[in-house]
């Protein structure tokens, strides 16, 4: 079953940033916004060719419209790698439900593939979109819970701030605080970060870029291993003096640590892996349930079991609530 996207049509067809473009441009945010290519973020390849013969149209004829958009910055699109970056996509589908915990790996995931020079604007927005306290977190901040994830993944964020309550249909819009400007590119494989604050932890992530590469983890498992060891003052003014003389870095107490964590790495890969699959399976139960008609829902999961029936409907009325 193909996926279905949902059109916010007031924040679409009213726009300001929409209601002045031309009908090929109209047409070519709607199949951005709906797109088969599409996932989670709204930041995604394309292959022109195949998205223009898609539209009924040659592959120039899109090109030129994606640069007009590109232009406006409405929709950006980078012709080197392919990536398409939707620039209204909040306004049609929840930040909230992107990193609900059936979605949240997946959407990291690609978070991590968005070209660099997009990803801090990126995430400036994305983070401002999430609401600052959410009781059904067990009273987490959703945007304090992401950001420290963000970070451990070597992402030097800032935890937005809201400034006035005004929210649009499907999303909460808020002021943010700057996110590290850095050209820092992600290689895919996250740092290990020791257990900290965020605030704490955003530092030391700012402190360990200016590191050489290859003494990076080992900095970071000194620093766990003086933790756990209760024998450090201050894990920022300790990165910062290996910082200052990288060349005199020498592992010593973060042996054991590295140990372990090299121990539990295969393990680990494949409990992501794991992970992973399960995610992606309850990602599309979830996405299917979302959109099922009533008539659907009954056609589809009519020989189940009633006890399962329910909890599908359960789920099925806390992913709508959730999605408003």
């Amino acid at each position: 079953m193909g996926r279905q996207r949902t059109i916010n049509d007031a924040e679409f067809w009213r726009s300001p940033r929409v209601a002045d473009r031309s009908q090929e441009d109209k047409a070519t945010l709607l199949y951005l916004l709906t797109s088969p290519y599409s996932n989670i973020i709204g930041v995604y390849q394309i292959v022109p060719r195949i998205a223009a013969a898609e539209m009924g149209w040659t592959a120039d004829q899109l090109l030129a419209i994606l640069k007009r958009l590109n232009s406006s910055e409405i929709a950006l699109f980078d012709a080197e790698s392919g990536f398409v970056w939707v620039k209204n996509w909040w306004d049609h589908n929840s930040a909230k439900m992107a990193i609900a915990t059936t979605l949240r790996s997946k959407t990291l995931g690609q978070i991590s593939a968005i070209p660099a020079p997009w990803r801090d604007e990126f995430l400036r927005d994305f983070l401002s979109r999430l609401p600052s306290n959410d009781s059904r977190q067990s009273g987490d901040d959703l945007r304090l819970l992401i950001t420290r994830e963000l970070a451990k993944c070597g992402y030097g964020v800032s935890i937005p701030y809201q400034q006035g309550s005004h929210t649009s249909a499907g999303n909460t819009n808020l002021n943010s605080n700057d996110i590290s400007n850095s050209n820092t590119t992600h290689s895919g494989d996250c740092l290990e970060f020791p257990s900290l604050d965020v605030d704490i932890l955003s530092e030391l992530q700012h402190i360990v870029q200016e590191l050489p590469l290859h003494i990076r983890q080992d900095v970071l498992d000194e620093i766990t291993a003086k933790m756990n060891a209760g024998t450090l003052r201050s894990s920022i003014a300790l990165a910062r003096h290996f910082a200052a003389k990288p060349d005199r870095f020498v592992l010593k107490e973060g042996y054991a640590v590295r140990l372990a964590r090299k121990k539990r790495t295969p393990v680990q890969a494949e409990l992501d892996a794991q992970a992973r699959r399960r995610v992606d399976e309850l990602a599309y139960l979830d996405e299917n349930l979302l959109h099922l008609s009533e008539q659907q829902f009954l056609e589809t999961y009519q020989n189940l079991p009633p006890t399962l029936i329910h909890h599908l409907r359960i789920r099925r009325a806390q992913l709508t609530s959730a999605s408003r």
